[in-house]
């Protein structure tokens, strides 16, 4: 029971779309809020994160590249 509560309280987003200018913003507000934040930026050749370079909380997020489509 103690791993079904403890799993509950870890709150975690994936944001699609992370790397542009309102995805990175609701990046940083919940990772500020202490969600586990997993960000889905499109991949690049240059590597490119786009906004998500100069967001403050770099280490609590968790990129991926992807494309949903």
């Amino acid at each position: 029971m103690k791993n079904k509560a403890k799993m509950n309280s870890e709150r975690v987003a994936l944001i699609t779309g992370a790397d542009g200018f309102i995805g990175s913003r609701l990046v940083e507000l919940l990772a500020r809020r202490g969600y586990k934040i997993r960000a889905l930026s499109q991949y690049n050749s240059f590597n490119n994160r786009g906004w998500l370079e100069d967001i403050e909380c770099k280490g609590d997020v968790e990129i991926l590249a992807g494309d949903i489509r």
